[in-house]
């Protein structure tokens, strides 16, 4: 009898020092992507564009990742990098100028912050854009879709055409 209860009352002694250890062990692998989360200054749009973390996510978005591309007024090429959801993006939204990623080469310096294996759907329409839309949501020329697709391969990123059925 004395060898159950001692038994039992270590079972009790261990099973909260165990658990801390299993939280202790979790815990960091969704650190990564909450601090990239957390530290955006616009965390409502779930937008890495002006993001301070300059380190690898962990782990893969959920849904995925987002991009949008326009051009802007001075004929740049301008990007938005949002996590993936269940529910359409707003146009006003994408085309924040805190979620605005101007030119190709901050893109890609972007593109770096995205885990190993991510999915990547790049969209170049809206289902209801807004009539008196300053940008049109586009795709840039062939050749910088192809750099930019080389580039997320390299990355081992995985992009795809998301437009197809919006």
């Amino acid at each position: 009898m004395f060898k159950r209860e001692a038994i039992i009352n270590l079972i009790y002694l261990l099973a909260p020092i165990l658990l801390a250890v299993i939280i202790a062990l979790l815990l960091p692998l969704r650190f990564n992507r909450q601090s990239l989360i957390e530290n955006s200054p616009n965390t409502s749009t779930d937008s890495i564009a002006s993001s301070n973390i300059n380190e690898r996510a962990t782990e893969p978005a959920f849904k995925g990742m987002e991009l949008y591309s326009w051009k802007n007024e001075n004929d740049e090429w301008c990007f938005a990098l949002m996590y993936g959801t269940n529910r359409d993006k707003s146009y006003d939204e994408i085309t924040s100028k805190e979620n605005t990623i101007v030119g190709i080469p901050n893109l890609k310096e972007k593109l770096k912050l995205l885990a190993l294996g991510e999915q990547l759907f790049w969209f170049n329409s809206l289902r209801n854009p807004p009539a008196d839309a300053k940008y049109k949501l586009a795709y840039p020329p062939e050749i910088v879709i192809k750099d930019i697709k080389n580039y997320c391969d390299d990355l081992n990123i995985k992009m795809h055409d998301g437009s197809i059925n919006r």
